[in-house]
């Protein structure tokens, strides 16, 4: 397959498919070819990863933004009317190299490419086009030819046990005493690469045979079930609650993000962060690359986020984390107040026009919420970035927020970490003495002047990001920061004792 992509005419478009069911390694040949073939672009190449996942958290307006602006770079505008006409006026003339990972849904090609059927071509010839789906149909519906679809095929016997045992043995054979339990294992694999990479994770600090044998008849349990509950034995085997915490959090807020601010929520917590990763890396739950970014694999954060709705009794006021629209819609707009007093709630996360009607006295009113995220934040790991949004793309939150301009945002006095980026409001104002253990406030692209009660709100603060807020002209607690506006600043930003970052670059 890969001789015959990087082989193709260039005299027309490139167009194929990579079709298979989760964890057979889709992203990964994709991720293969993108690096293999990339130097012939002169660097008009672009990975979209997890589009299926990112579509809902950010839109198609502002993955069309992140394509062009990988692209070409530049500041012009994109929304979801004219990033079409943008995309078929400026590709026409340049050769480039697209990959549109885990697509669901034939809108998603739509919106990056002509329908194959239709007598019209967006792209320079020359240009290739990856697509990675579980679906078929989304590709043939497309018009994809059945020829041009490349179907993965799950490993072999042999190159399965060697997988299993480099993560169970850190070996590429097992030892005899484990020979054929290991074989057992394999088989119920079924030859998926993360499916062998997650169990031989868990089995290595397992070094007694009853017990092997005893997690095995767990395995075979559920070996006709999808993916996601075969890989549930890796959560269930966490040693504790820190532990499931973190990974939980991981899965439904903060794949894509740097460790650092995290981590300082999970301190608090008294989630001993830094052991805690170590123990989800080994186990192959999680990644965290050289750039100190989380990473997990679209199976595990799915498998993680079941957990959640199963535990919640597929009721979302008893879920401990939200981050689906409907359902943060759910409790923050219509849910009695009453009835959040009681509940577990941990996380929210809703960007966009998700919630028409932010109830302040419903927030407030979470005994548990430690965090909050809010807008729409762009968490790439692909070079790491900045935030391209403001350039081709709107990742404003709602219109809700200027009608209710004036009102205090009150917290719960859990709350540890609140990200709300491209806030709309002009001002911002903190009610005094609610947010004393809040530990991280990131509101990076805001569209604020102002900052209010910001000193005496949050006591314990350790990271402040201001990152992009080109209107801020003033703070009432803060000499010079890099904002363009920003004309004074308070010399009392020294009471912040406990704060260790302060970013505010432009």
């Amino acid at each position: 397959m890969l001789e015959g992509t990087d082989n193709s005419k260039d005299d027309e478009v490139c167009m194929i498919g990579i079709c298979g069911q989760g964890g057979i390694g889709k992203s990964t040949l994709a991720m293969a070819l993108y690096n293999e073939l990339s130097q012939n672009f002169e660097g008009r190449c672009c990975f979209l990863s997890d589009i299926r996942e990112n579509e809902k958290l950010v839109g198609l307006a502002s993955l069309q933004g992140k394509f062009m602006s990988k692209i070409f770079g530049g500041s012009e505008p994109m929304n979801k009317d004219n990033g079409i006409n943008l995309m078929k006026k400026r590709l026409g003339s340049n050769k480039v190299f697209l990959i549109l990972d885990d697509v669901d849904h034939a809108r998603q090609l739509e919106a990056f490419t002509a329908n194959r059927r239709k007598n019209e071509e967006w792209f320079m010839p020359g240009s290739k086009i990856i697509v990675t789906t579980r679906n078929k149909e989304v590709l043939l519906q497309h018009g994809i030819n059945e020829e041009d679809i490349y179907y993965p095929e799950g490993l072999g016997i042999k190159h399965s046990l060697q997988l299993f045992c480099r993560h169970a043995f850190s070996s590429h054979q097992p030892s005899a005493e484990f020979d054929e339990l290991s074989r057992k294992v394999v088989k119920v694999a079924g030859g998926l690469p993360l499916a062998l990479i997650v169990f031989g994770s868990f089995f290595y600090d397992i070094k007694d045979k009853r017990e092997w044998e005893d997690k095995l008849e767990i395995l075979k349990r559920d070996q006709h079930e999808d993916i996601l509950k075969r890989l549930r034995i890796s959560y269930d085997g966490l040693h504790n609650h820190r532990e499931k915490c973190v990974f939980l959090d991981i899965a439904c807020f903060f794949i894509g993000w740097h460790k650092e601010h995290p981590v300082y929520m999970w301190e608090g917590c008294g989630y001993a962060p830094n052991t805690t990763l170590k123990v989800l890396q080994h186990r192959s739950l999680i990644k965290i690359n050289e750039g100190g970014f989380l990473e997990m694999h679209d199976q595990i954060r799915d498998m993680g986020r079941m957990i959640v709705q199963e535990e919640g009794s597929n009721e979302p006021l008893k879920y401990s984390r939200l981050w689906i629209a409907e359902d943060v819609s759910k409790v923050l707009e219509y849910a009695e107040v009453s009835m959040l007093r009681d509940n577990n709630i941990q996380g929210l996360h809703w960007s966009g026009d998700d919630i028409k009607r932010l109830r302040w006295e419903a927030m407030e009113a979470m005994p548990s919420l430690r965090t909050i995220i809010a807008g729409a934040v762009d968490t790439r790991t692909e070079n790491q970035e900045d935030a391209s949004q403001g350039e081709y793309g709107d990742g404003g939150t709602s219109d809700n927020e200027e009608a209710s301009e004036g009102e205090e945002m009150r917290l719960p006095k859990s709350t540890k970490l609140l990200c709300w980026r491209w806030c709309r409001r002009k001002t911002l104002t903190f009610h005094n003495g609610r947010h004393e253990h809040l530990l991280v406030l990131d509101l990076q692209y805001g569209q604020f002047r102002r900052l209010e009660s910001l000193n005496m709100a949050f006591p314990m603060l350790k990271a402040l990001d201001l990152s992009h807020c080109s209107s801020l002209i003033r703070t009432p607690e803060f000499t010079h920061l890099d904002c363009h506006s920003l004309v004074e600043l308070d010399e009392s930003i020294g009471q912040l004792k406990a704060l260790v970052f302060l970013s505010m670059k432009s």
